[in-house]
């Protein structure tokens, strides 16, 4: 469904037309010859379903687009008729296609569009059909509006990630996208602007949609908003700053969603996306130099900005510590294999604690927007009884605190305290025989009920032979 960029000596000619409903759009078709549309029926007595359909998907991804998304109208190529041309055209390769017509001032132009006027070979086409006709309607007037923001040659990886986004937005039921996922989980080591990535990247647009989108402020139209003085990159970069985040954070936490497919999807998951349960997990099969062995290594990106993946294989069955050394403007998130019961740990802040007894495999999900990425992790086996986290640290009145511990080995007694830098006991409890197991841990503790002074308090976790201690802070 590409764009089309060249000149074409004169718009196709079809011996009949049809104004849809509305007047929004005006369909050329053939009943008979090469570029004839199926002759079915269905819907009404004089007009091909694919022609009567293709009116009806146009102006409801016209109104969705304008009305409820808040897109600007596209610029239209006649006053005296304005309505958007559309002209059916048989095809082998393409299930539609945009190209440019008049351009109205530097950048912005008015367009037209070809619909290929049979869909139905399932050996070419993944969604067929009126179906296939459904999310090619949305797919290519996307790029209608999209050309009445601004063209550069740089952005073309934008205006065909937002098509294929808009078409899941409009059709969810459809899955067309579901093909470009399948494409992306063996070829994804590429920038997100390369060629190769065009359509296949989709998913980077269903995850910021899904997290950074704000009532009646739709994050994909902030980015087309900012795409008119800037190019693609840059208004992604402005937009998702904007709101809390970063390019290398999202691109990272998107690279997360999809190893999270089936059969590591979790519908519990933050960065899960709806058909993750049906759609693969990422495949290193042509990139057997991203599958690791060593505790600690060094890697680097080959791209920017990006998200890459790295497999790390076999670590030992122990408690482990996992760190990471990368640069500014690169993000991380650890992923812990577990069928739906895996976990994300980011990465970078300090050592994250893992349980290497339940987890052997993992995916280090990275993403950058710097050049020339390089970085390096490593495990280490942990040793001895520690406090991994106390949090939140400081904490205020009112708020549950949390603390994560780690056992080297199963212990008999124990109890959790918080005291006062006097010594003083304000909280006590005994641990459960399943919080004095061998392994990773996490408690709540309700000492913040206590009336408390403003100042400092010693967590204590005691075993029969192991003292651990963390300071906490406490605000009123």
């Amino acid at each position: 469904m590409p764009l089309h960029t060249e000149s074409v000596a004169a718009r196709p000619v079809r011996n009949e037309h049809y104004l849809s409903p509305n007047g929004l759009f005006l369909i050329h078709y053939d009943n008979s010859g090469t570029h004839a549309v199926p002759q079915n029926f269905t819907f009404d007595p004089v007009i091909p379903d694919y022609v009567y359909s293709a009116a009806r998907y146009l102006e409801d991804s016209y109104y969705v687009l304008r009305d409820s998304l808040g897109f600007r109208s596209p610029p239209i190529d006649n006053s005296t008729s304005p309505e958007i041309d559309i002209y059916f055209k048989q095809s082998d390769m393409y299930y539609g296609q945009t190209f440019f017509d008049q351009e109205v001032e530097p950048g912005v132009w008015t367009s037209y569009i070809e619909l290929n006027s049979n869909l139905e070979n399932a050996s070419v086409f993944y969604t067929t059909g009126l179906q296939g006709l459904m999310v090619t309607c949305a797919h290519e007037l996307f790029h209608v509006f999209q050309l009445g923001y601004k063209y550069r040659n740089s952005d073309v990886f934008y205006f065909e990630m937002s098509s294929v986004w808009f078409e899941e937005f409009m059709y969810p039921e459809i899955n067309d996208y579901h093909s470009y996922f399948t494409d992306y989980i063996t070829r994804w080591n590429y920038a997100i602007n390369h060629s190769n990535l065009y359509y296949n990247n989709v998913g980077f647009n269903f995850y910021i949609d899904a997290h950074y989108s704000l009532p009646e402020n739709n994050v994909i139209l902030a980015v087309w908003e900012q795409m008119i003085d800037q190019n693609a990159l840059n208004a992604i970069r402005y937009v998702l700053t904007d709101r809390g985040s970063s390019f290398e954070n999202a691109l990272s936490n998107w690279g997360t969603a999809q190893v999270l497919c089936s059969p590591y999807a979790s519908d519990d998951f933050l960065y899960s996306f709806n058909d993750a349960g049906v759609l693969q997990t990422i495949s290193f099969s042509q990139y057997p130099d991203h599958i690791l062995t060593d505790r600690s290594a060094t890697i680097s990106l080959s791209a920017s900005p990006m998200v890459s993946y790295y497999r790390i294989n076999n670590m030992p069955n122990s408690l482990l510590s996992f760190e990471i050394v990368f640069p500014e403007n690169t993000y991380a998130n650890l992923i812990c294999l577990d069928s739906a019961q895996s976990r994300v740990y980011p990465a970078g802040n300090g050592p994250v604690f893992i349980d290497g007894n339940r987890y052997s495999d993992f995916v280090l999900c990275v993403g950058t927007d710097r050049s020339n990425t390089s970085g390096s992790y490593s495990f280490s086996v942990i040793e001895s009884n520690i406090i991994s986290s106390l949090y939140p640290n400081p904490v205020t009145e009112g708020q549950t605190s949390y603390i994560e511990y780690i056992l080297t080995r199963d212990h008999a007694i124990g109890n959790m305290a918080l005291y006062d830098l006097l010594g003083r006991k304000i909280f006590s409890r005994p641990l459960k025989a399943s919080e004095l197991s061998a392994g990773a841990h996490q408690l709540s503790f309700p000492a913040l009920t206590y009336p408390l002074s403003s100042g400092l308090y010693i967590v204590m976790l005691q075993t029969e032979d192991t003292r651990l201690t963390k300071k906490m802070t406490f605000f009123k």
